[in-house]
Formats: structure tokens, sequence, C-alpha cells
């Protein structure tokens, strides 16, 4: 029945909808902010998004942000924003369509080749296009015969007075797309014109003057485009469907039966609609409703995406099925049993953590691997419609703790994220507000809220039965903090506290740390200032908490508060200081407001965790006020944390029994060996030496004064460093604050905390207690301040870590030693790192930052390392040298400056590093002979643009090197002016071609020309009587004419050929993965020109391919881990002796662990196996 919402409502111009596509209600949307905000307002659309207009005096309205909130819920991707306008009192809501850009819609439609019914065809079209019923029907007569069995579009078309019409047909192909016959309708030709350019794999771009909406596209289905199917439940086509059961594994609703058939009496669709992205099979599709709609802006996020409908292979990712490790795990032996948990679902922080059998293996953060602080994914500034689950995968993080458990991502039996996507919505949408959110659980995977996660990162470490726990952050879910109960092993939430367009606990800190000119992530600099100000400023609008109904927390603050505003070079001014105790203190009272509304005085425990619980002040009160029997607060208790929170809920929810764990080290990452180091420090040209007592030699020199990097075992979780990576000093020295803080970059104010030995406490700081991971403030006993000035802030605090011997061995004795030295039981400890950069990682980051920052001495490891120059042995004359055996060959990089710009490049990862002096080539020279080679092989970049080659040629023959060969794209060799001086230096070339033909070659290479020169170079190579290898890289734009490269080749008189699977390249944020092929595809492609080139008496070999999936004629010709033991690579990166072991360490999935290949088998690329799983490797028996 009409409403006074619907009725006389002006009809919208054209569809409503959000970024996506899903199809909004106008009169739905007028009705849904009335139930929020009762007061009077108007609704505009606009080409960007959504206006709510109200009047002046409602600006401040409390009801006014739930209202925009749940606007910008309905218009997600959409700008949503609020306007003051004079309106009417009591004047019906208004609604206004403002919108410029003409919003056309094609309306799609899958027809299965088998059952094609025109005329319900036509009705389905018709309905979808919107047509009313006196406008002329949808003849699809004349159109289906046109199309008849052809693969070919058929129109666009006019079929009489009606919509232009368009068909196709897809057939079967090796993706596992089903076959299908596609119909699209539209009204405006030009709207069809645009869809005919996107189904390629080299679409044309968006339009400028008008927008598409793809009316049935099924908008949260990403991996492949699926129209959805009439009907009002999951429609199973009985031609395509085998049976099995992933559907109903993947199904988070558990309403799916094997077949995909809907068990009786199951609850409402979710439309996740995983079990259609699942079904190896193609065989299901969703009900048309009102999701079933994409707009061409996220349809072409992915370009060549929409070509999928005509059965192409369209872009490398997403991949169009999920990978083999998303899918439900075959049924195995219940031990060893994996959980894998990742913060993915987050903006920033992004990290992982393995348990085995409950027990923690380790975890990591993204950042510390990848070198870039607070690493997210997307990247910063970058605007996505949606991504697949392992676009987002942390993936450094993920492959060192699988590959310290010694397995595969296919190995895990759970992957828990921190988070519930967006697609599960509905599993949440219609419940109360005051319902907790749910955890989801689709085959393999298990998302676990937000706020659960950090609540169980704390609880599930803390050794407590019986605890209250509060997550507090900027924002997760619909949460900016969230209270729960802890007890009987289960987190029960008591209360959340909304998170709304503005209102976020953490973001108000943030807003005001960016206010003061210090950033995003400056917030512990906030904190610390807090300290040297005065609470004064009134801040209880921003940010108080007096009940659950009475609070005020708005982060969208800066105008209000401009006149405070500071620029990040300025000085700082009393009332900066001043704005930082106001908001250090109203942030202190909302948190104890909270806690005190729920947990009793003296609770046997409490925790706390979230991005907001690393301010050590705050925790100090609540410890005060609150008085627990026992307090933990998760060391990683930012967003990184989330993954062990997430592992450990749903080892939890998934297990029974298993020992609580309890967290007393934060030491969870990756280790390295003393050979491993002392590389590190050859490399770094450093000084070192291993004296008989690291930890007694150590604490001499701080006890001298000196200020040591301190590098032992296990990298630390979490924002703080707790003496595995840390930057040492002696806290005695009132100097020495300002010497630390010059060394690190930071300001001269800024605080450093100790670190004591456990159980001294007392003597040192009032109210003392077994503080581990520097999350909490104590105050220092006035007799000891004198004692410690480098270690004392301001107010009279400070920030200690107790170091127990169990856990911290040798930082323990390290402090022991110090403490014999001069009676102080503590040492000044804070991070070892670079401004602006992460945590050190490994014993080459520790070297290059010791040697940056100008520290006195590194201790890592065994060893005491200086930047004094290392004694260098007497170097051997070239005659000594080529009198040395040898048998090996020595992969040379010279520089990584190429003339080509090939979108696979396998050495993107090292752009920018600087090419070898001469002199640097020369010890790689001499240091290969010494390693027993003598054969050089000077690799990729392009070196015969290094200006030092035929020196380096000269220099290598005179040491005894009797063969040397160069990696080229053969464009120096055919150019006059060079040619005479390459043929002299080299005996061989390995020439690099990328097609069979001048147009394929020249759009990977970017090099106009380059496909003639790289023939010319190879004529004159050959002609000169050198030795070529040609290897060809099988990539997607060149794999359907592979078979005609040896042709080619043969014609050049070229004997030998490869074809080169290349590994896709981890950039510092991206894979670079677009450029490469699907294995089975790329072994096919192989398989058929390996005939070829067999017919024309060519020798093959492959490199990077899986003997499983080559002919059993080509596995002679594979790489292996025998061969590559006999390459040294002297890179410019460092020195890998012995190359078959990187083959060795290559993964080895499950189908390859019973292959009676396995031992010969080069097995494929680890980063390939990450992103697309193991589904195409095979077992041969």
């Amino acid at each position: 029945m009409p409403d006074r919402y619907s009725s006389s409502l002006p009809a919208p111009r054209w569809p409503v909808t959000d970024a996506f596509g899903t199809k909004l209600d106008a009169a739905e949307l007028l009705r849904g902010v009335a139930g929020k905000f009762p007061s009077d307002f108007r609704l505009t659309l606009d080409d960007t998004g959504a206006i709510l207009s109200v009047n002046a005096s409602d600006l401040a309205h409390p009801q006014l942000e739930q209202a925009l909130s749940w606007l910008k819920d309905r218009f997600a991707g959409l700008s949503v924003r609020v306007a003051k306008e004079a309106l009417l009192r009591g004047e019906r809501p208004r609604f206004k369509d403002e919108r410029r850009l003409p919003v056309l819609t094609v309306a799609l439609l899958e027809v299965s080749p088998e059952t094609a019914q025109t005329a319900a065809s036509a009705r389905a079209l018709s309905r979808r296009l919107g047509m009313k019923k006196n406008e002329p029907a949808v003849e699809l007569k004349i159109l289906l015969s046109r199309l008849g069995s052809s693969t070919n579009e058929a129109g666009p078309v006019e079929a009489g007075k009606g919509p232009f019409l368009l068909a196709w047909r897809r057939p079967a192909n090796a993706a596992g797309f089903a076959p299908a016959v596609f119909l699209a309708a539209s009204r405006e030709r030009k709207a069809l014109s645009w869809l005919v350019g996107q189904l390629r794999e080299s679409p044309g771009p968006l339009p400028q003057d008008f927008r598409v909406l793809l009316e049935g596209l099924e908008r949260g289905i990403l991996r492949r485009p699926t129209v959805a199917a009439e009907g009002s439940d999951i429609v199973v086509d009985p031609h395509r469907c085998e049976g099995c059961d992933v559907c109903a594994g993947v199904c988070p609703a558990s309403r799916l039966e094997r077949g995909g058939a809907v068990l009786p009496g199951s609850v409402p669709c979710l439309h996740c609609f995983d079990c259609v992205e699942a079904c190896p099979q193609d065989a299901l599709r969703p009900p048309y409703s009102f999701t079933s709609a994409m707009r061409a802006e996220a349809a072409g996020d992915r370009p060549g995406w929409l070509s999928r409908l005509r059965g192409d292979a369209g872009p490398a990712l997403p991949a169009p099925f999920p990978p083999s490790y998303l899918l439900p795990k075959p049924k195995a032996p219940k031990k060893p049993r994996y959980i894998l948990g990742l913060a993915i679902n987050t903006m920033q922080e992004h990290a992982a953590a393995l348990l085995k059998d409950g027990e923690l293996v380790g975890a990591v953060e993204e950042e510390k691997l990848a070198r870039i602080r607070h690493y997210g994914w997307p990247p910063p500034g970058t605007h996505r419609f949606g991504f697949t689950l392992e676009e987002s995968f942390c993936r450094r993080a993920i492959r060192l703790l699988l590959s310290k458990a010694g397995i595969t991502l296919d190995d895990v039996d759970l992957i828990a994220v921190n988070g519930l996507p967006p697609r599960y919505g509905m599993a949440y949408a219609s419940a109360p507000p005051e319902a907790p959110l749910p955890v989801i659980r689709s085959g393999r995977l298990i998302f676990i809220p937000h706020h659960l996660c950090h609540a169980a990162s704390a609880f599930r470490v803390s050794g407590q039965k019986d605890s209250w726990v509060l997550s507090v952050d900027g924002r997760g879910e619909r949460q900016t903090a969230a209270v729960f109960r802890a007890r009987r092993g289960g987190l029960s939430q008591v209360y959340e506290l909304p998170s709304l367009v503005s209102r976020s606990i953490g973001g108000v800190y943030e807003s005001v740390t960016r206010l003061l000119g210090f950033g995003s992530h400056g917030q512990g600099i906030v904190m610390a200032l807090a300290s040297s100000g005065r609470p004064i400023i009134p801040f209880e609008r921003f940010l108080s908490w007096k009940d659950e109904r009475t609070m005020s927390i708005d982060e969208d603050l800066a105008a209000d508060l401009e006149v405070l505003k500071r620029l990040p070079d300025a000085p700082l001014k009393p009332e900066h200081r001043d704005l930082a105790a106001s908001l250090q203190k109203s942030l202190e009272d909302t948190i104890l407001g909270i806690l005190g509304a729920f947990v009793p005085s003296r609770p046997a425990g409490l925790c706390v965790a979230g991005g907001v619980a690393l301010n050590c002040r705050m925790n100090r009160l609540i410890r005060e006020k609150f008085r627990p029997r026992e307090m933990f607060v998760q060391p990683a208790a930012n967003d990184a944390g989330t993954a062990l929170g997430a592992a450990l809920e749903a080892h939890s929810l998934t297990s029974s029994g298993g020992r609580p764990f309890v967290m007393g080290s934060a030491c969870l990452g990756p280790d390295f060996s003393p050979s491993e180091v002392a590389a590190a420090l050859d490399a770094a040209g450093l000084s070192y030496h291993r004296p008989d007592d690291v930890c007694r030699q150590a604490a001499g020199l701080l006890a001298q004064g000196k200020i040591l990097g301190w590098f032992q075992g296990r990298l630390e979780f979490g924002p703080r460093a707790l003496g595995a990576r840390s930057l040492l000093a002696d806290p005695r020295d009132s100097g020495m604050k300002d010497r630390v803080n010059i060394l690190k970059g930071r300001h001269a104010w800024r605080p450093f905390g100790p670190s004591i030995l456990a159980g001294r406490e007392a003597e040192w700081f009032e109210d003392s207690f077994d503080s581990r991971f520097m999350l909490f403030t104590v105050s220092v006993r006035e007799q000891k301040k004198s004692l410690i000035p480098a270690v004392l802030h301001d107010d009279g605090t400070t920030r200690p870590q107790s170091v127990h011997a169990g856990e911290s061995p040798l930082y323990h004795r390290l402090i022991s030693e110090f403490e014999r030295l001069t009676s102080v039981p503590m040492v000044l400890n804070t991070s070892f790192n670079r401004k602006d950069e992460p945590i050190i990682c490994t014993p080459a980051e520790a070297a290059e930052a010791f040697k940056a920052m100008g520290a006195d001495a590194l201790v890592i490891g065994p060893f005491i390392a200086t930047t004094a120059a290392p004694r260098q042995s007497a170097p051997m004359t070239p005659k000594t040298l080529s009198a040395l055996p040898g048998g090996r060959r020595l992969s040379l990089r010279v520089t990584v400056d190429c003339d080509l710009k090939c979108p696979h490049c396998t050495i993107q990862d090292l752009s920018g590093l600087p090419p070898r002096s001469l002199k640097d080539a020369l010890a790689a020279l001499e240091g290969g002979r010494r390693a027993g080679c003598d054969e050089l092989v000077v690799m990729r970049g392009e070196p015969a643009l290094w200006p030092h080659l035929t020196e380096l040629a000269v220099a290598a023959r005179a040491m005894g090197y009797r063969f040397l060969q160069l990696q080229t794209n053969a464009r120096p060799f055919a150019r006059p002016r060079t040619l005479a001086r390459l043929l002299a230096a080299v005996d061989a070339a390995e020439v690099i071609l990328l097609g069979p033909d001048e147009a394929t070659h020249d759009a990977l290479s970017g090099a106009t020309g380059s496909f003639r020169e790289a023939l010319m170079g190879t004529k004159a190579l050959l002609g000169a009587g050198k030795e070529v290898l040609v290897t060809v890289p099988v990539l997607r734009r060149n794999f359907r004419r592979l078979d005609a490269v040896p042709a080619l080749l043969s014609r050049l008189g070229v004997r030998r050929v490869q074809f080169n699977f290349p590994r896709p390249v981890q950039m510092p944020r991206e894979v670079a993965v677009e450029p490469l092929l699907r294995l089975a595809d790329a072994a096919e492609a192989v398989g058929r020109a390996a005939g070829a080139a067999a017919g024309l008496g060519l020798s093959v070999t492959t490199e990077g391919l899986p003997l499983c999936l080559l002919d059993e004629g080509l596995r002679s010709g594979a790489e292996s881990a025998e061969a590559w033991d006999r390459f040294r690579a002297d890179d410019l990166n460092g020195v890998h002796d012995g190359l078959g072991v990187q083959i060795q360490a290559r993964p080895q999935p499950p189908a390859c662990r019973i292959c009676v290949l396995r031992e010969s088998c080069p097995r494929t690329w680890a980063l390939y196996l990450e992103i697309f799983g193991s589904a195409e490797l095979r077992t041969v028996r």
C-alpha cells in the first residue's frame, strides 16, 4: 500500500544504486532516514552520491549522525554529505534527482543451450530492462536465428520498435566455464556498443558522457561475471552439476545439500553466493534480486574481466574459481591441525599467525618484511570495487610462517580472518543493534568479528580463566569499542559502542594527532607530549562517555580546533601541549567510564586490546582504578594482533580441549643462524669478531657510554622492541636521551623506557608489577630518579619492560652483566629502526641501519660488529686464480638497467639498485673463482648497456673463466658501433624473444622496433659462430602463438630454445602477476610448441614448469635441483651459492608428496601457488 514516502514521490530519472550496483528504492531511503532522524530533511541525488539537507538548527541533532551513517551504508562507495538548507517545519520528506549523467541500463540474461526458451527469455529481459506494459515486447527469434551455432555475437540489432539486442555464445572451455548463450538488451544502441568493446580481453575505456548499469549481473560475485537466473533461490543446472558437495561445504548458512538443493526449513539465503563462486562445474546461478546489477565502473575495475562472459581467460586476478586452499579441505587425519590467522580485513597493520594443534608456531607483521610501515592492502590512495580474499593476503608473512612449519596453504585446515567481509552483511544487517556480530564459517574459511579478534588476542593468551575484556580502536565493522565477559573458556559480548560517521575513539585521537602535525600514526608522540601540558581545553564534546545513552565522540574536530593547528616542523607552543593533555584526559575518562559501567572493582582478571590499548598512560589508570588480580594488555594491541586473535578464537570455536596459551614473550617472528648473520656482515663490509662472552663484552660497551644495536633471536610481534631488535644505551647518562633521539631522528623531548631484570621492579618503581611488554607507565621512586635520568619522563614516570631469564636468556644475561658493572639492573631500550621505517627484521637490515644511524657497535647473534674497515685478505693474482679448479658456473648481475619495459620482468623487485662498479664486479669474479667457478653468465637487465663489460670479459679470461655467456635482448648486437666489442667479449648468448612476430614482441617489450633488432642481433651472433639459446617467456599475450616460434628460430639458424614460465614478482605492495598465464595453459602451449620444435630439429628445454604438466618427452629437458647445484649467483642484493637449494625449497603441495617425479621435479614458484593454489598439479604414480 502506498505510504507518505512512496505516494506522489517523483520517479528517479534513472536507476538508483550504490557504487557497485546494488539497487536502491527512493521511498525506502526516505523511510530509513526518517526512522533514524525525526526532523525535517531532503534527500538529493547527484552524480557523486547523495546529499542529506537539514535545517541549520538540526546540524547538531544527536540523531543526525545515525541517519547519515545509515545512508552511507546504503550508498556504499559513493559520497554522502550533509548540507544546510531552510526547510519548512513538518513538511513531508522530499526527494530530488539532480543527476546529469544518464544511467543507461543493459539487461543481461543467460540461457542454457539445452533449454533455451525464447518467450520466457523475452519476458525476463523485458522485466530486467524495466519495460512498461505499453512498450513493444522484446523480440528474440530473429536475433537467435542469426546467432545459430556461431561463437560470434549477433547484434547489436534493433528489433522493430523494441530495444536494441545483442546475443553471443560461450563455449565450454578448460577454465571450467559452462557453455551458455547470453542475451543483452538496451534502449540505447551506444550502451550495447560499449558492452561489445568490454567483452574483449583488451577493452576500451569507460564512457565519459553516460553511465551503464548491467542489470542482471550479480554484483557480489567477483571471480567471474555471473548473470542471475530467474528463480527464488539458488538455481542448479542439472546438465552441469556432478553432485559434488563443494557448494554445501562453503555455504555459511548450512542451507545446501549435495548437488545444491536447498534443505527444507533452512534459513534465508545470505546472498553471499560463495556456493556459486566455488562450484567447480560452474553449475549454480544466483536468483535475480536487488543485488543483481553491477555498475560499469565496478565491472571495468578489472580490464578484460567481462571477456569471461565470452569464455576468454580475462585478467590474471581474480582467478575465475577459488584457489584450492580456499575450498573445503579433503578428509585427512585429524593431526596435525593447522590454523592460519590473518589480519587482512583492515586498512593497515596486516599480519599472520599460525597455530599447530593449538600451539603457536609464530606471528609476524607484513610491514617488517615488506619494509612499509603500517602495511595494508589495497595501497593507500587506491580505490577498488572489491577484491577476492587471496588478493589481500599478506604473502610474505604467510610464506614465512608456512615455510617454518614445512607446509603449504593446502595443508592449512582453517584460515581465520579478522573481520566480516561486506558480502556477509545480510548475516547481521537485520539483527537488532544489541545482538553480537556473528562468526561466519565458509568451508575452510572462518571470519571472526574484528573486536572479538582483539578480545581473543588478549584473553586467550593471558592465562586468565575469569576476566573482563575491553577492545577499543578506530573502527571494526560497526563498532569502535566493545566489552566482553570471558569465563569457562568463552567470550561473550556485553556491550558495544557503535562507530558512526565521525564516532570513533581511535579516530578522535588520530584527528588531534594530525592537527598537531604528527601525521596519522603519531599517537605515541601525542601521548608523550600530554605529560608536559595541562588539561585545560574543554574537550568533552569531542570525547566523553557518561552512560550507554549519553556520550559525545566526534573525530570531525579539525574545523572547531583550527586555531590550534600546527605544521609538522613548527615549534611546539604551550597550547599544543595543553591540547595533547586535554585529549589524553578525555580518553582516560571515557575509557574508565565505559569500564566502570560493566566491570566490578577488583575483578579476577582484566584484559585490554585494540590500537588504543597501546596508550600506556591509560593502561596505568585502568589498573590503578580497578585493581584486578591479573591484568594483561596484548603487546600487538593494534590491528596486527587480530591475526593472533582470529587464529585463537577459531581454535576455541572448532576444537575441544587444548592447553591455554600464556604469552610470556612477544618474540614470535623469524630468527637467523650465525652463518646467515656472518654473511650479512660480510656483505655490508663491517668489521666483526666473535667474543667468548658476547653479553659481558656488550655490557662493558654500554657501561662505557656506547649506544648498541642489539639483534638476537626471534623478531618481536607488535610495535614494541623488547630485546630482540633493540637499540640499547646506559640509563645513567643524563645526556643519553638526547644522543639516542638524535640518532633516531626523533623529537628531543620524547622519552625512552628501560628494560629491567624481573623481580627488581619494586626497588626502583612505585606500585610496581611484572610488566613484560612496555605497556604501562609507573612512577620512579624519588630516591632513584637521579640514577636513571635517561629513562625518566617529565612527569616522573617511565615505561618499563620486565625481562625474564626464561623467555629472554641472552637479554637477561646482558642486563645482569650491566648491573654487575654499574649496580643498575636495567638498560635504556628503544626500537632498532631508522626514522619512518619499520623495526628491522633481517641481519642485512640490521647492518645497513647500523651503518646509517651511527651507533657505536652492533651486537648481532654471537658477533660484535663495528664500522671499522674489515681486514681484507690479500687478493690473488689472475695467474693464481686461473690455476684453481673449476666446473661450476657464476651468474653475475652487473645492472638492472634495460632498454625494454617487459611487464613480466622478473627483476622488477630489484628496480632502483645501482649498477655495480668495475671494482665490485672484479671482486665478484675473484670470489667465483675461489668457489670453483670457471663459467660466467652475465645476467639481465641488459648487461650490454653496462659500460665496463669489455674490461670484465678480459679480466674474467685472465682469471681462468673459460666460457662467458650474456643474457641479452640482442638489440645491442644489432648496432654496428657496439657489435665488434660485444662479439669479442662473449662466447655465447641467451637471447630473450617475446613472440614470433613484430606486433607481439614489440607490444610486450614496450619498445617499437625491438623485434627486428632482436632478430638482427641474433643473426650477428650466429654469424660470428657464437652459441645462441633463445628463451621465450610464456605469457598471457603470446601463448596462443607460441607454436609459431620454432619455425622463426629455424629460419634464423637457432638450434636451442627454452620455454620459461616466469615467476610472479613480489613488489612492495602488489604482485606483478597480470602478464602471467595459468600453469596448465602454459604447459599445454609449451607442449604444442615443443612438438613443432621437434619437427624442425630444435632442442627444447623448460624452466619453471612442474614435470606433471609436461609431456613425457619434455621432462628430460626441465631444470633440476641437481643441475642448479653447480651455480653460484652473485646478485646485486647478495650472494647465493648452490642454487639447487632454492629449487628444493620451493613448496611441495600435497599432490606432489606422493608423486613419483617429486625428486627430479623443479616444482614451481611459491608465489604462484600462494595466489592460485595447487589444483592444476596432478600426482604421477
